[in-house]
């Protein structure tokens, strides 16, 4: 460590300077969780639903959920993918049988942790069209730890969550002709 009382210039050290060499960050506004959660589990009336920031909100709160519960089965997927490489490479080009068996052991664990997050993320409610997306292609997956009747009833509550809260405004066409509907 350098003596304090050595010049910058005598220790061959470019001398430090005190200003600060980056931007300073935009500061981000916080919102208070407790008087969000608050204020989205209050009653909704009828007409209320047609709030868009409230909708935005109310969408958000699901996406929080719906991307952890996404993480873990696209990790789960991967692992699979991995072991199941892992295990055709030793099975079928090494020849290696303990090797494949260890593999094999792990792919099907993985397997088994994927299809588990599959049917958790089938249960958990999707906060966007294309989450209802993936979810409908999922359905057809077998061997899911879900029953059908289950998977149909969690895309029936998200149609029907995802149509009651708009997040876009009709367009101007749509305006026009329910204004003309109304007139006659």
């Amino acid at each position: 460590m350098p003596n304090s009382t050595v010049p910058a210039a005598a220790t061959g050290l470019p001398a430090r300077s005190t200003k600060a060499k980056t931007r300073p960050r935009p500061r981000r506004r916080k919102q208070d969780d407790a008087a969000f959660i608050a204020n989205l589990l209050e009653p909704v009336l009828p007409h209320e639903l047609d709030d868009f920031e409230y909708n935005k909100l109310a969408r958000k709160c699901l996406e929080d959920a719906w991307k952890d519960v996404d993480a873990r089965t696209r990790h789960d997927r991967a692992a699979f993918e991995f072991w199941d490489k892992y295990w055709c490479y030793y099975r079928f080009h090494m020849k290696d049988k303990s090797k494949a068996d260890y593999a094999f052991e792990q792919r099907s664990s993985w397997l088994a942790d994927w299809r588990k997050s599959v049917a958790e993320q089938l249960r958990t409610a999707a906060c966007d069209s294309a989450g209802l997306a993936w979810k409908r292609r999922m359905e057809k997956e077998p061997c899911l730890s879900i029953s059908r009747e289950e998977i149909d009833a969690a895309i029936a509550a998200d149609e029907a969550f995802l149509a009651a809260h708009p997040v876009r405004r009709p367009s101007k066409v749509a305006k026009k002709s329910a204004i003309s509907d109304v007139l006659g």
